[in-house]
C-alpha cells in the first residue's frame, strides 16, 4: 500500500482520526482522557498527521518576522551563553590555580567539570 500522501484535505486531523476510530468500530474515547494516541486504537506502524487550522496563530508559517528573529536569535544566545560558560573558565585555570595554590590536576579541572555535570540534561 502507498503511503504518500497526495492531498490532505482541511478536516480536523482530531475529528478524522475519530471517524476512522468509528467506521472501525473501535471504542470511541475523547482526547482530553487520553495523553496517548495508542489508548484511541493509533497501532505503532500507522502515521499520523498534524496539522494546524488556517491561519492559526501558534503555526510557524504564520508568526510575525518579527517573531521568527526573536525566536532564533533566543536560541542562538543559549547555545553561545552554554559555550561561553564552559569555554571561559579554561583560560583562567592556570592563574586560579597559581592564586589558591593548587596543585593537583583533579582539582584544576574542577570549575569546569562542575559546570559541565551541572549543565547535563
Amino acid at each position: 500500500m502507498d503511503r504518500t500522501a497526495n492531498h490532505v484535505d482541511e478536516t480536523d486531523p482530531c475529528s478524522r482520526y475519530q471517524e476512522d476510530v468509528v467506521a472501525e468500530h473501535v471504542q470511541k474515547l475523547p482526547l482530553e482522557q487520553n495523553s496517548h494516541f495508542t489508548a484511541l486504537g493509533l497501532d505503532d506502524d500507522e502515521d499520523l498527521i498534524v496539522s494546524w487550522e488556517e491561519q492559526d496563530v501558534e503555526n510557524p508559517y504564520n508568526w510575525s518576522s518579527g517573531k521568527k528573529t526573536g525566536v532564533l536569535l533566543t536560541a542562538v544566545m543559549l547555545i553561545v551563553n552554554s559555550t561561553m560558560g564552559s569555554a571561559l573558565p579554561s583560560m583562567a585555570i592556570p592563574y586560579i590555580a597559581e592564586e589558591w595554590n593548587v596543585t593537583a590536576l583533579e582539582q584544576k579541572v574542577l570549575p569546569i567539570s562542575v559546570y559541565l555535570i551541572g549543565k547535563k540534561p
